[in-house]
């Protein structure tokens, strides 16, 4: 087995968030999930699934985190020389357009996503009888002809393929299909039956005869990943709109994309080196206003009740 090396990108740290407070974390909040934090650790025990592929984002939760997605990667947030302002310039921006264009549409979101899911549910469930369910007509013993019985003999039996290779041959068909699909949503679920269904027959060695089960659990997936895929399709226009409206500065297309990174944990200094990295790109041609800042700094404020939090 091969040994795990570290570095000071890898020192071998593994964070945990102690049990009393798991119940604090977004990914558990009703107001953010439809799922409970005991649901996903029994599903999780079934499953061998981290919690995040588990639970199931709500809507509007799914249309913030593409509303932060559409500002981080169209609209110019201005800096100064403060560090802080580009963060609450950030989520000035977020707040002005979720409260003027996402959330007066929310309600129509909400009946998408929901027709989406009606869906899926159903996809999913023609795929498992056509496949997983389906009968097998290995069992069926064919009823010979008087003619037959003067036949030569037969070729030997082939070995019948057991449970097992056959859950893992259906299984693996669902990414040959995913792969083949023409459309978002049915790539979107063959995906997700994949990895959904992959997952729980490593995990057991078998999946068991529970089809609403299944079919829960992969439109539950399909939800959050397709799901705000299309939610997203929705949050750019009304993010358009307001770029339009409101007179926001949209960042430049660039033929050849540049990439600079600043590593470093959290608290190290990342944001207090920004004043001299524009300064930096300024010597490079590149002028403020023609780049955009990826920062998860910037959008955990947004993403984060820090006053729900508590002790914790």
């Amino acid at each position: 087995m091969k040994e795990e090396t570290f570095s000071a990108w890898n020192p071998g740290i593994v964070s945990k968030i102690p049990r009393a407070y798991e119940h604090l974390e977004t990914i558990f909040d009703p107001v953010n999930t439809f799922t409970s934090l005991e649901e996903v650790n029994e599903l999780s025990s079934q499953t061998g699934l981290e919690a995040p592929e588990l639970v199931v984002f709500k809507p509007a939760r799914l249309a913030l985190h593409e509303l932060i997605i559409r500002i981080t990667a169209d609209i110019v947030v201005l800096e100064s020389d403060q560090e802080e302002a580009l963060g609450v310039n950030f989520r000035e921006i977020a707040h002005e357009i979720y409260a003027d264009y996402i959330d007066p549409a929310l309600a129509e979101i909400e009946s998408q996503y929901e027709d989406m899911r009606q869906r899926v549910s159903s996809q999913i469930e023609d795929e498992l009888d056509a496949t997983l369910f389906a009968s097998s007509k290995n069992n069926i013993k064919p009823v010979k002809r008087w003619w037959q019985f003067k036949s030569p003999a037969p070729a030997p039996a082939v070995p019948r393929e057991s449970t097992l290779e056959r859950e893992h041959r259906i299984i693996n068909s669902y990414k040959e299909k995913g792969l083949r699909a023409n459309d978002e949503q049915t790539s979107a679920i063959y995906r997700s039956m994949y990895r959904i269904l992959g997952a729980i027959a490593n995990k057991r060695g078998f999946l068991g005869q529970d089809k609403e089960l299944l079919i829960k659990l992969c439109t539950h997936h399909v939800s959050n990943y397709y799901g705000a895929w299309l939610i997203g399709t929705t949050v750019q226009k009304l993010a358009n709109k307001a770029i339009e409206n409101q007179g926001h500065q949209k960042i430049p297309d660039a033929e050849d994309a540049i990439l600079i990174s600043l590593k470093g944990t959290s608290a190290s200094g990342k944001s207090s080196l920004r004043p001299r990295l524009r300064e930096f790109m300024g010597k490079l041609g590149m002028e403020d206003g023609s780049y955009g800042t990826i920062s998860p700094d910037i959008w955990r404020r947004l993403l984060l009740d820090y006053e729900s939090l508590g002790e914790a």
